[in-house]
């Protein structure tokens, strides 16, 4: 018996169509499970909130812990420094007026010249001296001094020292001295007129220094008259 081509032709093609369906059918069940599986569960996340402050603490020991907004920063200690504002004014005036009186009488007569008389002899010395010095002077400047001690009465002996070069001239500034702690301002700072024992000192060295002094000649003719 013999078999015609197009009919076996046409079952093969049958065959491959039966085959491509239950390859479809087999992939849709293939996902079905695994999308049916049981998915691992998540563990829960409990709801996490802002951190709570923790309570205010109270006492002078734990509030000496934070700075206060209202706290000022004077010195108290040894090595912290403060700020001295100078602000000085000295004024002398000396005088002296000398006035003396000298005078001598000599008067001579010989015995055997007929009582010749020679006159008298007279001999005078005034002498008049006066003189006066007037001095003022002022000095404003600020300084920043360090304190170097704290003393038993609790007062601070601080020491500071400036240095300015300008135009070829070298000023130099120093003070010293001991100053009270309540007298300190809350900027730190504090005036020259409230140190005690102070010892303030202004030099300066140049050209405009060397011309104030007076010169050698100047100052040998006033030690010898």
């Amino acid at each position: 018996m013999l078999i015609s081509p197009r009919n076996s032709t046409g079952g093969r093609r049958r065959t491959d169509r039966y085959r491509s369906a239950a390859a479809v059918i087999g992939a849709c069940l293939f996902s079905l499970l695994v999308g049916c599986a049981d998915k691992p569960q998540q563990p829960e996340r409990e709801a996490v909130g802002p951190a709570a402050w923790p309570a205010p603490a109270t006492g002078a020991k734990t509030l000496r812990n934070f700075p206060s907004l209202v706290s000022d920063h004077r010195a108290v200690g040894v090595g912290q420094s403060v700020t001295i504002l100078i602000v000085e004014e000295a004024s002398s005036t000396t005088s002296a007026d000398t006035r003396t009186r000298k005078s001598m009488d000599v008067a001579g007569r010989l015995e055997k010249t007929d009582n010749l008389d020679f006159g008298n002899l007279e001999l005078r010395n005034n002498s008049d001296a006066s003189g006066s010095i007037s001095r003022q002077g002022s000095l404003v400047a600020s300084v920043s001094a360090v304190v170097e001690q704290v003393l038993p009465n609790g007062e601070l002996l601080v020491r500071g020292e400036q240095r300015i070069e300008f135009n070829n001239e070298t000023q130099h500034i120093r003070v010293s001295g001991r100053i009270r702690p309540e007298d300190i301002s809350r900027d730190n700072t504090v005036l020259s007129t409230r140190i005690a024992a102070a010892e303030i000192s202004y030099l300066g060295d140049g050209l405009l220094g060397s011309r104030q002094r007076p010169g050698f000649l100047t100052r040998f003719f006033n030690w010898v008259f």
